[in-house]
């Protein structure tokens, strides 16, 4: 292939090789393997704006490996994972489409953004953001992101009958009323399901176990599932296979949620706090210690069926009462 040569002032034949380059990325020296054209005849560097963006492209790649920045590859798997384009996800994020056009030509994202793009790996946090900002895309693109949306959280959890739960109590948010359920509430109101299933039918409703952590009981793999969210409120659902529960688990779901889900995760977690079942779990621990210990479900089982049988509690009236009395009496 002829190049123009500076040196020679003319088109010339051109031989191109791969050779180890360096330059300089935010005060940076990188290292490189870059390609470089070179005139047949003086043997002189050719300037190749092909070459040059590929070289541009390759040491943005090696600094972003080092600084563990996302790659071209990996945006590139975000969009096919959502069935999405690159305008309406900008949008979504708020960006202009040339910044994110940038990063797929090579150009290296800064760390905020960079983190934006992998948090959106979690369909949970892609659907918060589909939920903020729908208006910005069209109709057709947003149908299209929330059914694939829906289809990454339904194949993560499919079959997990305790995720299942924790969907049933995030599809009841009432956004328009401002509720809220973050993974401290939402770990709470899984545990309240639990406890009254055992008390009012003799047996679980699911078959994970509860750990006494500092801030109440916990299932370990519901909070790794949500940890990304934090103390923030998580979006709400529209998954929710009702096919799993029985008629008496969705009636209990309803009442758990009509009784607890209007306290937020602070008063949840005191009284929690308050129960015997995670008190006995912690045994000689101080309030702020770790602590990983099991909270026996035959332990949860007798204090709930204790109540049951004392306070003749068979509905959400009963369930109330409870409350009343381990936080105000």
């Amino acid at each position: 292939m002829k190049r123009y040569c500076f040196n020679c002032d003319m088109e010339t034949a051109s031989n191109v090789s791969v050779e180890n380059l360096e330059t300089v990325i935010d005060g940076e020296k990188i290292a490189f393997k870059g390609r470089i054209a070179k005139c047949a005849h003086c043997g002189e560097e050719i300037y190749d704006a092909e070459l040059s963006d590929g070289n541009i492209m390759a040491a943005n790649a090696v600094y972003r490996k080092r600084k563990d920045l996302i790659s071209v590859e990996e945006i590139n798997q975000l969009l096919q994972k959502y069935n999405i384009g690159k305008k309406p996800l900008a949008l979504l994020l708020g960006w202009g489409e040339a910044t994110l056009l940038r990063y797929f030509d090579g150009f290296t994202p800064r760390r905020e953004y960079s983190e934006q793009l992998r948090e959106l790996m979690n369909p949970y946090k892609m659907l918060k953001i589909y939920q903020q900002n729908k208006d910005k895309i069209t109709n057709v693109a947003g149908n299209k992101l929330l059914q694939r949306i829906n289809e990454e959280i339904a194949t993560n959890t499919s079959g997990d009958k305790v995720q299942e739960v924790a969907h049933f109590f995030l599809s009841k948010i009432d956004v328009e009323s401002g509720e809220v359920i973050t993974p401290l509430k939402l770990q709470k109101l899984v545990y309240y399901a639990q406890a009254w299933f055992l008390a009012l039918f003799a047996r679980p409703l699911f078959n994970d176990s509860f750990e006494a952590w500092q801030h109440g009981p916990v299932v370990r793999k519901l909070y790794f599932h949500y940890k990304e969210f934090g103390f923030n409120p998580l979006p709400k659902v529209d998954v929710l296979t009702k096919t799993v529960f029985t008629a008496e688990e969705l009636s209990l779901l309803e009442m758990v949620n009509s009784v607890y889900c209007k306290y937020d995760a602070r008063f949840l977690e005191r009284m929690s706090h308050a129960e015997k079942p995670w008190i006995d779990a912690r045994g000689g621990c101080g309030n702020g210690d770790i602590c990983d210990n099991i909270i026996p479900e035959n332990e949860i089982h007798d204090y709930f069926s204790a109540i049951v049988y004392q306070k003749d509690i068979k509905d959400a009236k009963g369930m109330e009462r409870h409350i009343v009395d381990v936080m105000y009496s």
